[in-house]
């Protein structure tokens, strides 16, 4: 993908599905959180239901095996990309589930200051929407099971759920600490 002069690449990794970690999604929506988004986009999304933002670290012994690949992937990312080793450690830092309803959809953002942002899924509707990375024309069309791993600061969005099911995903930010 190419962004301004530069070029970025949006890697994909087929994880497979994961039963376990999709009913500690739909198992743990935060009602709190959930209402934020109930016909409304002023917070980029919309018709969520959502997790809290550190779900994982109450499952830790669930998203180990995660959470460990997505530090590992970082590190492959820095080497293979900008050519550069790197001595400190890359680390999760926020998490969340997430189960996008009929007619839910995530505005353009972005994750900054996160250094990567990932979305792991784990139930797609059959005609699923992209996952729309907004200053280019690319879009991409995830499998169940897939994780979309990609630097934090590119925008991209999700358009409407045009269905009537419900996609379940993961969703979170990578730091990085000397």
């Amino acid at each position: 993908m190419n962004f301004g002069n530069k070029t970025y690449t949006i890697e994909r990794y087929f994880l497979g599905k994961n039963k376990r970690l999709e009913n500690i999604c739909r198992n743990n929506l935060s009602t709190t959180v959930s209402n934020l988004s109930k016909g409304r986009t002023d917070y980029g999304f919309q018709n969520y239901d959502m997790t809290t933002w550190n779900l994982f670290q109450e499952y830790a012994d669930d998203f180990e095996e995660l959470t460990t690949a997505l530090s590992e992937m970082s590190k492959s990312y820095m080497k293979n990309h900008f050519n550069k080793e790197v001595s400190g450690k890359f680390y999760v830092s926020e998490l969340w589930g997430i189960v996008t309803e009929p007619n839910g959809l995530a505005t353009p953002h972005n994750h900054w200051p996160a250094i990567f942002t990932f979305v792991y899924y784990l139930s797609l509707p059959e005609k699923n929407p992209p996952l729309v990375f907004t200053d280019t024309s690319l879009k991409i069309y995830p499998r169940e099971g897939e994780l979309i791993f990609f630097p934090s600061w590119l925008k991209h969005e999700v358009p409407v759920n045009q269905t009537d099911e419900q996609r379940v995903c993961y969703a979170g930010n990578i730091y990085y600490e000397e």
